[in-house]
């Protein structure tokens, strides 16, 4: 059961890295350039903003009654705390910058998908998911760094481009605490 759990975790790995058309999640290929960034519109930018602030909180809610580690534990309800306030923050930025969410990208999509995925998982395989909750939590940390950094960042302006960097700042954070977790699992 824990090796069907890591591998589901690691294809939602490999899916958040990969748009449908094959290429790296924000990238696209040119016979000019092999990394052309995307130039990305605020909504856009603020949807997947959203998008990935909330399903950090929907899977850290839905992990914790299965974790057994404190450290897993911790980092949970972590996420649970910085993603809400963290979405909080976006949500006042878009607010008084007129900026609405765009819901129906297929970046937010595949976000939303890759978190009912987990949500599922952790609900459905009863205890110990420390390793697939933390290795889950690498993957997509890892995937939302990279695009922050290739994509959401060089697209955005003003008070938007102010809330990615502090934001980008956690993130790298998560990252970081997310790996020493893992590491320290038996």
């Amino acid at each position: 059961m824990k090796h069907a759990l890591f591998v589901a975790v690691i294809a939602i790995g490999m899916v958040a890295c990969n748009t449908s058309s094959g290429t790296q999640m924000g990238m696209q290929s040119s016979s000019k350039s092999p990394m052309n960034v995307t130039s990305m519109s605020a909504p856009d930018i603020a949807g997947i903003l959203a998008t990935a602030n909330a399903g950090e909180v929907q899977q850290a809610q839905a992990a914790l009654p299965h974790l057994s580690s404190q450290a897993a534990r911790d980092f949970a309800n972590m996420m649970i705390n910085d993603h809400t306030a963290a979405l909080n923050e976006a949500n006042a930025t878009f607010s008084s910058n007129h900026t609405v969410p765009r819901t129906e990208s297929g970046q937010v999509g595949m976000l939303r998908d890759q978190t009912k995925q987990l949500v599922s998982t952790f609900n459905n395989s009863g205890n110990n998911v420390d390793a697939t909750y933390m290795q889950s939590q690498v993957n997509i940390h890892q995937n939302l760094l990279t695009m922050m950094d290739t994509q959401l960042i060089p697209s955005a302006h003003g008070d938007l481009a102010n809330l990615l960097l502090k934001q980008r700042e956690a993130v790298s954070m998560h990252l970081d605490r997310a790996r020493q977790v893992l590491a320290s699992l038996p």
